[in-house]
């Protein structure tokens, strides 16, 4: 914070600050203008939303910020961290120095920004993380549980051994021409690899999207994260039942954007603009019901109805510093995806070459987890990366 404070207020804006109640918003900072500092330097709301902060109005203007971060005229006067600029003088020429996008860009590579809070305790993704997949759904892909318990638990060995920092289990599989189970399907699968997984110091993750198994997860006791895919939180009136439940049972969260996979194919402005704007509306429920944002990590749903064709890639390699303004960790997922296929004409079972070097380009981009089946491809990709993002 006192990177941000130092740099902001050299320019003239003042902090207004109700640390000790709790802020209106879940975004970190915001600035509100008042009406002696009119008129706006140009191009100072694009500068802002783009900078990650929460731009208002104090007075009777009826002004809108445009972006994904949009909200009409209003004030924080109830509270939470601003910076007021009460004069014109204050704007010096703070759009084309940037001292606030360079000092959130500090924020967003902070030790305190990559603490994320999960039911067994915090794990630091200041060091990029690998996710392996799971799946122990019969119909799935990628699993062995036809082959019994045994294969089963010998396969999340093979993951732990080839380098997963925390493990995904998926007991229904989420292609657009899956046969569905019915969720006590779901339960008993998952409640034996659950079983098995207490045996290991890594952290656990349910893929589900369904409330009924997120609330059996977290009486269970034995999983430390939510994997969201379905889209109930985006509906405000299942969301409350979804953040709920997060919030008492301590468990970390990945917040997808969702989409069917019918949906048309779009470009890739627009599609990286409705995943913002969802993502931005599921924090601001999230963040309504009460959940503690230290513990969710944002995922912008590759594959699931996003245009395979175009924007799946894309993704992959430009999606985390487009959804830096959430000012929340980014999981990437590009595991064997379809669009993987199509670049390189593999089948599904021939991509974990491709996935490794996807995964390279997430971490080199900024991601804090990627989620794969093999993770050993990865672990060297991972090493890598980093060296160049460090």
């Amino acid at each position: 914070m006192s990177v941000i404070v130092d740099a902001v207020t050299q320019r003239g804006w003042h902090i207004v600050s109700g640390a000790h109640r709790r802020p209106l918003t879940w975004r970190p900072f915001a600035f509100v203008v008042g009406e002696a500092a009119f008129p706006l330097p140009d191009g100072f709301e694009a500068w802002a939303v783009e900078a990650g902060a929460w731009l208002t109005y104090e007075g009777d203007q009826e002004r809108v910020c445009g972006g994904p971060l949009s909200i009409t005229t209003g004030t924080l006067s109830q509270g939470g961290t601003c910076f007021f600029a009460d004069d014109a003088g204050a704007w010096n020429d703070l759009p084309a120095h940037h001292p606030f996008a360079g000092a959130f860009e500090h924020f967003t590579r902070s030790r305190r920004f990559y603490q994320w809070h999960v039911r067994r305790g915090v794990i630091d993704l200041a060091q990029p993380r690998i996710m392996g997949i799971w799946n122990v759904a019969q119909s799935s892909f990628s699993s062995v549980c036809e082959q019994g318990l045994a294969a089963t638990a010998e396969h999340a060995q093979c993951l732990v051994e080839e380098g997963a920092d925390m493990l995904d289990i998926g007991a229904e599989p989420t292609g657009p021409y899956a046969p569905a189970i019915t969720q006590h399907q779901e339960q008993a699968h998952l409640e034996s690899a659950l079983t098995w997984a207490k045996c290991t110091d890594l952290p656990i993750s349910v893929d589900t999207y369904r409330i009924e198994t997120m609330r059996w997860a977290a009486a269970s006791g034995l999983a430390d994260v939510i994997n969201d895919i379905g889209r109930d939180s985006v509906d405000p009136d299942c969301a409350g039942a979804v953040f709920s439940c997060l919030r008492d049972s301590g468990m970390g969260y990945i917040m997808m954007a969702y989409a069917p996979h019918a949906a048309p194919t779009v470009s890739f402005e627009l599609c990286m603009a409705q995943i913002l704007a969802q993502l931005s509306a599921k924090l601001d429920l999230a963040f309504d019901a009460g959940l503690d944002l230290a513990r969710v990590v944002v995922d912008p749903g590759i594959g699931f109805g996003k245009g395979v064709a175009d924007n799946d890639p894309r993704l992959i390699t430009q999606a985390v510093p487009a959804m830096r303004c959430l000012a929340r960790p980014v999981l990437i997922a590009p595991s064997r995806k379809r669009c993987l296929g199509v670049l390189t004409n593999r089948s599904i079972d021939d991509r974990d070459v491709a996935t490794a070097i996807a995964s390279a380009l997430a971490f080199q981009s900024g991601a804090a987890i990627v989620r794969v089946h093999r993770p050993k491809y990865v672990t060297d990709a991972r090493a890598l990366a980093t060296v160049q993002r460090d």
